[in-house]
């Protein structure tokens, strides 16, 4: 009888040559002087102990053969298998169990979609009638045999028998059965007598998720059958049939391929159905499918100058897709009603204009369901428009602000602020020109809106950047001196309130001064004001700065600033902003 030895590791076996020359180069070149006999045991120890650290490390061990032997049935339960079928299979295994050898163990496991044991295994040679109720709707083979393997008694050579019919839904029998004849446990088969009963079956129809309409649908049908039959196919769209095949089928899995055209947007329902001239079950012969259809491509374009963007909205007409216009502030901000669009573009849209729902929505828009968003640059787009840290400068594969300093152009920007009495007012929607609020509804002042603009301002420059606050009443006054950005000093800075008279004129020229001998290439005059000034040589300080090529924004706070600012804007900068919420920008 043979004891076979195995190894746990045995590539540390090759470790056993070098440490053999290692042994047998010392012993010959160790002193000849000790008498033969003990050289002898010397070397004949040393390879003991080289034996023995070579066998250790390789995880050796000694198979000693097992005498008893564990047998677990595997009980097929699933609907494929009719009941008398089960109960002739039960019959058997209550027969084998009762015919083992005395000390020979017996377990039962149940099984269908998933695996129950019914008896772990023991030496009872009696078996009761089997209680375990699996889900009949499938037939996990593989899980059965997983669960027989993990139960089999050690010290016991391991056997599986499989009462099946073979109608594995799992996919997973062959990976199981492997594993389990790695560990020397064997599976036996018995198929049912009536395992040759003709059964067809749909396993599966696959198609795409979505199409457009005209675009064809490409179906497979997956059909099954365990005999040579003849058998006709429909395929049933939204319960009406489109197409049929007559097929002659072989035993095993054959598919069969529909293309079907998308003629109407919306959610269809593809069913194949398989009528077999003989079939023992109905309950399988059919399977679904669903596929979206939509309409043409719907594209939303979002401008606030529909002049600018007509040429856009014209190319994307010309290319069979539906475009929706609607202004920067009337882009969906839930999901749901931006999930009707394919894409999306933003023309030259300020972020403030846009709102922080809106962008949250687009962001997840883009990252979740998959759809495009187009940002198009302008003075209100990317960096300019307010986008630094909002969810859409991380959605976009674009930085809101220049990396490389060096390409950057350098900015020096100074903000005149009107510090006159009126800017104590509050701005709300109601009379922006009196202290009272008749309209009761909530506002800031005046001049604490100016401020929150130059921080956000501050905020969205570069560090070199340069930054300069003038403020003014009856003359103008410095609260920051034109230097790169310390925020540390702009705090400071901005510790003024509102009082005295308005005197415009003084601040953009105290302004203009600083900034017509500043070297840096963009140079940039932002007036916050409610407008209420005395007169100026406004015509002669604009002609001088735009020979100086110094640019100017106006932002109005109050209704008394629409007539002024508007002409300034007309003449070096950008339209008048009257809304509070808009000012930060």
């Amino acid at each position: 009888m043979t004891m076979p030895v195995g190894f746990a590791d045995p590539a540390w076996l090759w470790l056993a040559v070098p440490a053999l020359a290692v042994v047998v180069g010392g012993w010959l070149g160790a002193s000849r002087t000790l008498p033969a006999g003990r050289r002898v045991a010397s070397l004949v120890i040393r390879l003991a102990l080289v034996a023995c650290l070579v066998l250790s490390l390789a995880g050796a061990r000694l198979a000693l053969p097992a005498d008893r032997l564990s047998v677990v049935f595997l009980l097929d339960a699933s609907a494929s298998m009719l009941d008398a079928t089960q109960d002739d299979l039960v019959d058997w295994t209550r027969a084998a169990v009762r015919e083992m050898p005395e000390g020979d163990r017996a377990g039962v496991i149940v099984f269908g979609g998933n695996a129950l044991v019914d008896r772990l295994p023991s030496e009872l040679n009696e078996l009761s009638e089997p209680a375990s109720r699996p889900v009949v709707g499938a037939s996990d083979v593989g899980a059965a045999v997983r669960l027989a393997a993990a139960i089999m008694p050690a010290g016991t050579q391991g056997r599986m028998v499989l009462l099946s019919d073979g109608n594995d839904t799992s996919g997973t029998a062959e990976e199981a059965i492997a594993a389990a004849a790695a560990r020397g446990i064997r599976l036996d088969v018995l198929l049912p007598a009536d395992e040759t009963a003709a059964e067809v079956l749909v396993d599966a129809v696959d198609a795409q998720a979505g199409a457009r309409v005209g675009e064809t649908i490409g179906l497979d049908v997956r059909v099954r059958s365990t005999v040579a039959t003849s058998a006709r196919l429909r395929l049933v769209a939204d319960g009406e049939t489109v197409a049929t095949r007559d097929l002659e089928l072989e035993p095993g899995v054959a598919t069969i391929g529909f293309d079907v055209v998308a003629a109407q947007p919306g959610f269809h329902v593809f069913r194949a159905v398989i009528e077999p001239r003989s079939d023992r079950f109905v309950e399988n012969n059919a399977a679904d499918a669903h596929v979206l259809v939509t309409g043409e491509p719907q594209v939303l374009v979002a401008t606030d100058d529909p002049a600018r963007a007509a040429d856009l909205v014209a190319s994307l007409g010309e290319g069979s897709l539906q475009v929706t216009v609607v202004p920067g502030g009337g882009v969906p901000s839930s999901l749901t009603a931006l999930a009707g669009y394919d894409a999306v573009v933003l023309d030259n849209v300020a972020a403030d204009a846009l709102g922080a729902t809106a962008m949250a929505a687009l962001q997840v828009y883009v990252r979740d369901l998959g759809r495009g968003l187009v940002m198009l640059g302008g003075r209100d787009s990317y960096g300019a428009g307010g986008y630094l840290g909002t969810p859409l400068e991380e959605t976009m594969p674009v930085y809101m602000t220049v990396r490389d300093r060096e390409r950057s152009p350098d900015v020096a920007m100074v903000a005149v602020v009107d510090q006159s009495g009126s800017m104590a007012d509050c701005h709300c929607t109601g009379d922006s020109r009196d202290n009272a609020n008749p309209s009761g509804e909530r506002g800031f002042e005046k001049v604490d809106i100016a401020k929150e603009a130059i921080l956000r301002a501050a905020e969205a420059l570069a560090p070199t950047d340069q930054l300069g606050v003038v403020t003014f009443n009856e003359n103008a006054h410095w609260a920051l001196r034109t230097a790169p950005i310390d925020f540390g000093a702009l705090d400071a800075g901005l510790e003024f309130g509102a009082d005295g008279m308005t005197n415009i004129y003084a601040g953009l020229k105290a302004a203009y001064d600083d900034l017509v001998e500043n070297p840096a290439s963009l140079r940039h005059i932002v007036l916050i004001t409610d407008g209420w000034s005395t007169h100026g040589a406004y015509d002669d300080l604009l002609t001088d700065m735009q020979a100086a090529g110094i640019t100017l924004s106006t932002i109005g706070t109050g209704g008394g600033s629409a007539g002024l600012l508007e002409r300034l804007a007309e003449a070096r900068g950008i339209a008048a902003r009257p809304e509070s919420a808009l000012v930060p920008r």
